[in-house]
């Protein structure tokens, strides 16, 4: 499953879809276009948030009509509205948040799995975590050297099964 990012008030997108139409109605957006300018302000490139936002068109199209949104004024005032610092009040620090989780680490009276997962989100936000995967950037030589190698391969495989013309079946 996805992952998306969360916007400054610390919506995810899913919740997004829900808030998007009321939003909309009070700043003279369309819900596409409110939801539109909440996944870019969520960390979405332009593209993927005029998909995501529900408009049907082609991915090339998609760019184009995205670029043009950009262009207005109602939308880019809403990402930058969206965009605004969270007050303190509202939003906890990361240090609130690792004090929380410190708090319920050393609490007894926890669970044993509810003071794991306290330990394991602590990791988390201090950095101490190894993403969950690896990415590997292939170029065309790279590409080019795996295809020549599957080629050698196929081609001592189809030397080593191939039937002779004495065989049964051939």
């Amino acid at each position: 499953m996805a992952r998306y990012p969360r916007t400054q008030t610390g919506a995810q997108p899913s919740k997004i879809m829900k808030t998007a139409k009321k939003t909309a109605k009070r700043k003279g957006l369309t819900t596409q276009q409110e939801r539109f300018c909440e996944f870019v302000a969520a960390g979405e490139n332009q593209t993927e948030a005029y998909i995501k936002a529900g408009f049907k068109t082609t991915r090339a199209n998609a760019r184009k009509h995205a670029a043009r949104m950009m262009t207005n004024d109602d939308i880019l005032k809403r990402i930058a509205e969206l965009r605004k610092p969270v007050t303190r009040k509202t939003l906890s620090t990361r240090d609130h948040k690792r004090v929380m989780l410190y708090l319920i680490m050393e609490d007894t009276s926890q669970k044993i799995e509810a003071r794991l997962k306290a330990i394991e989100i602590d990791a988390k936000l201090s950095g101490q975590f190894e993403p969950d995967r690896t990415e590997i950037q292939l170029g065309n030589s790279t590409l080019q050297s795996i295809k020549e190698r599957a080629m050698q391969v196929a081609g001592a495989l189809v030397s080593q099964y191939a039937m002779k013309p004495d065989e049964p079946g051939a």
